[in-house]
C-alpha cells in the first residue's frame, strides 16, 4: 500500500494498491515536502518531482486557474444565494415562513386573488417547521409580502455585489479577498 498523486489533477490517495495506479498518471509515494502548505493547484510536477512554482511561474498558473476560480466562486455563491432565498423569513415572533418556490408562488397568487377579489383572508400559509401562519387581513398580506420581498431583494442584491467583486478579480489574491460571509439561516427560526 502507498500513497499516489495524480500528475494532472492532484489528487491524493492514501493508502491504495499501487499497481492499480498506472505510473503514467500517478506518482507513487509523492514527496511533498517541498509544497507543504501550498495549495495543489501551485505545484509544478516535474517527472516525479513536486515543487513550489518559481516567482514567474506562479503569476502563469495563477492566470491560467483564474478563470476556473472565478467561476467556482461565482457557483458557491450563486448557491449560497438560493438558499438563503429559500430558507424561509421571519414574519412574526416564533413564525418562520416559507420562502421556498411553491411557497413564494402561492403568496403571490393569493395577493393577486384577494387583488382581483376572488380570494379572500384571512388565509394560512406554511411554516418552515410544518406549520402555518395565518394572514388575518390585507394589510397583514402586503406587509408579509413586503417581508418576502425584501428578504429576496437583500439575497440577491448582496449575491450580485459578490459576483461582481469576483468578477473584477484581476489576481488569486484579489480573488480569495472576496469572502462570503452571509448566513443560511437553517429554516427553523
Amino acid at each position: 500500500m502507498a500513497d499516489v498523486l495524480n500528475r494532472t489533477t492532484r489528487e491524493l490517495l492514501r493508502s491504495v494498491n499501487t499497481p492499480d495506479y498506472p505510473a503514467v498518471d500517478w506518482i507513487a509515494n509523492p514527496d511533498l515536502s517541498a509544497v507543504a502548505g501550498l495549495p495543489a493547484w501551485q505545484w509544478v510536477i516535474e517527472g516525479d518531482t513536486i515543487r513550489p512554482p518559481r516567482a514567474g511561474e506562479l503569476a502563469a498558473i495563477e492566470a491560467a486557474r483564474l478563470p476556473a476560480a472565478k467561476a467556482e466562486r461565482i457557483a458557491a455563491i450563486d448557491a449560497k444565494t438560493a438558499a438563503i432565498v429559500t430558507s424561509g423569513v421571519d414574519v412574526a415572533p416564533g413564525s418562520r415562513v416559507s420562502t421556498s418556490l411553491a411557497a413564494t408562488q402561492n403568496l403571490q397568487n393569493l395577493v393577486l386573488g384577494v387583488n382581483l377579489g376572488v380570494a379572500d383572508v384571512p388565509q394560512d400559509i406554511s411554516t418552515v417547521d410544518g406549520g402555518s401562519y395565518t394572514i388575518v387581513n390585507t394589510a397583514d398580506m402586503v406587509r408579509v409580502a413586503g417581508v418576502l420581498a425584501v428578504h429576496q431583494r437583500t439575497a440577491l442584491n448582496a449575491g450580485r455585489q459578490l459576483r461582481a467583486r469576483v468578477l473584477a478579480a484581476t489576481t488569486q489574491a484579489e480573488l480569495d479577498a472576496v469572502v462570503d460571509n452571509r448566513e443560511v439561516t437553517n429554516g427553523n427560526g
